[in-house]
């Protein structure tokens, strides 16, 4: 596991004008880290790809490919998401990818939306909820889960749904913010979680 300065190492590899001010979450597939320049807040997520070497993937040439192919496979699967109840997505980076004879290793950056609070936070801080406020919230949950199923011919899965992985934009939206927890069916074969706590 990379420390901390290694992570903000890292992260000014491919986004030199941001200054790391916190780590806001962890999950299973990586960190996010709130950073900001001299004109705005994003956050960053940092994802460890690594494929070691099978049957599949017996040279560096084709571990070289697979982990390429992960990376564009992550981006593809934002791409199909993307819109209305999705945190916003910026911008995608591959860093220190590194390939051996046995296995490659690099680092996946997203830069995306900041946002200041989860769902989770939310209720916490304002329990109990007035009653059109959660109904509200909730109308606006399932109309992002209905778009998702019903769009772009992909299926999706929601593995991980959850107050602590939903978040609340500076504009007050409700959007869904652990990726990682929305598999496509036909799925790729990595995914990350994105600001969850």
């Amino acid at each position: 596991m990379e420390t901390r300065d290694g992570m903000h190492a890292i992260i000014r590899k491919c986004l030199p004008t941001y200054q790391v001010v916190e780590k806001i979450g962890e999950g299973v597939h990586g960190n996010v880290y709130r950073v900001r320049d001299a004109f705005k807040e994003r956050a960053v997520k940092v994802v460890c790809i690594a494929v070691e070497g099978s049957s599949a993937c017996r040279s560096p040439v084709e571990l070289d490919a697979r982990i390429s192919q992960d990376f564009h496979a992550v981006r593809d699967y934002y791409e199909s998401i993307k819109g209305p109840g999705v945190v916003e997505i910026h911008d995608f980076h591959m860093v220190d990818k590194q390939v051996s004879p046995h296995d490659a290793q690099g680092y996946l950056v997203i830069l995306m939306e900041f946002c200041p609070r989860s769902l989770q936070g939310h209720v916490l801080d304002r329990h109990p909820l007035p009653p059109q406020q959660a109904l509200d919230m909730a109308r606006e949950l399932a109309g992002v889960l209905d778009r998702l199923s019903r769009g772009g011919g992909d299926t999706f899965l929601m593995t991980d749904l959850k107050p602590s992985n939903l978040l609340i934009t500076r504009h007050g939206r409700l959007v869904i913010g652990d990726l990682g927890g929305l598999k496509r069916i036909a799925t790729v074969s990595t995914t990350s979680s994105a600001q969850s706590k």
